[in-house]
């Protein structure tokens, strides 16, 4: 078997594009020099590494980049990527080690010597090339978001650094992807393989089937999002018709209102106090008022607040994805692994 580590940039994604244009792609296949194509050369390259059986193809957060390979062109690339994943010959790095952290208790939060703690646990390829490889990836001012500017540029008038970088990423995913193979087995026939994890095939084609559903996204009917738009927002007149003369709210010289805490603390102070309790409180000692708080308070005041609170969270956050949805799709998206080493659905 044959090992071709690759990694493609792009223009940048946006909303309701999951899978935008391909500039180029980078190589770093076994026992050869990383290498760099352009957008004609780089599909020519990927068409012939799938087509062939003997190829393996390994990237970091593969199914984006092969995403890509399909967007461009559907015909030719669809039928080859299935058939790969088909023939277990994709492999992703964030899946292997994923698969690694569940075995070991590390998926969510790791120790880290260097912080003397726990931290949260990150997937990025600079994450792992920093926890695997001791090497610093870096990102601030690199070309990482404007390879976009080089699209039909010819490689050969590319600036130094955007060819690095790009390289670079070909080649950490290479050393990632084998000091997986190191540390997930010790025998060095199986490490010379890939060191292949147990569930690595159903898990990485899980993604897969995840980042397409991600990638196709959802619509949204526009008739039933404005009509969820119209009942939310007469909930919320109406509360604040209930709440007008409690001293809940206060307005402000510009006219506008906000909420007097004061008011509010004190409420939930009397209505824990009336049933013989103490209100739970926070880190500076003051009452608490999250949802839970003010519906135990007994408070009828407080309970319409509550229930305003949760109405005003979808009116504002979430009905504006919704009317999105009604333009474009929304690409929700997934985790492919959780600790039970379930997907995500």
């Amino acid at each position: 078997m044959r090992f071709l580590f690759w990694d493609s940039e792009t223009h940048l994604l946006r909303a309701g594009l999951a899978a935008p244009k391909l500039v180029c792609i980078s190589t770093a296949a076994q026992g050869a020099e990383p290498k760099l194509f352009d957008r004609s050369r780089g599909l020519y390259l990927m068409k012939a590494a799938l087509e062939d059986p003997e190829t393996i193809l390994i990237g970091q957060n593969v199914s984006y980049d092969l995403g890509v390979l399909c967007a461009e062109d559907p015909k030719t690339f669809v039928p080859l990527v299935f058939r790969a994943f088909d023939n277990f010959r994709i492999r992703d790095t964030i899946v292997r080690q994923q698969l690694m952290d569940i075995v070991t208790g590390n998926l969510k939060y790791r120790w880290d010597e260097g912080e003397g703690g726990y931290i949260k646990t990150g997937y990025s390829l600079a994450d792992l090339a920093l926890r695997l490889l001791g090497r610093v990836l870096p990102k601030e001012g690199t070309w990482r978001l404007r390879y976009a500017l080089l699209d039909n540029v010819p490689l050969s008038a590319w600036p130094e650094d955007a060819k690095k970088y790009a390289i670079d990423d070909a080649v950490t995913t290479r050393d990632v992807f084998w000091k997986q193979a190191e540390l997930s087995n010790d025998d060095p026939a199986a490490q010379a393989k890939g060191g292949e994890i147990p569930t690595e095939e159903r898990a990485t084609r899980e993604a897969w089937a995840l980042w397409l559903m991600s990638a196709w996204g959802v619509r949204t009917d526009g008739e039933a999002v404005a009509k969820l738009r119209a009942e939310l927002e007469a909930e919320q007149a109406e509360a604040m018709a209930k709440l007008d003369g409690t001293g809940i709210y206060k307005t402000k010289r510009d006219g506008s209102q906000s909420k007097d805490m004061k008011v509010i603390y004190a409420k939930v102070e009397a209505g824990f106090a009336a049933q013989g309790r103490q209100p739970p409180r926070t880190g500076t000692g003051r009452p608490s008022t999250d949802h839970e708080s003010l519906e135990e308070s007994g408070d009828s005041d407080l309970k319409v607040l509550a229930d305003a609170a949760k109405g005003a969270k979808v009116l504002d956050t979430f009905v504006p994805v919704l009317e999105g949805g009604t333009r474009r799709p929304i690409n929700a998206r997934f985790n492919s692994l959780v600790e039970s080493n379930r997907t995500q659905r």
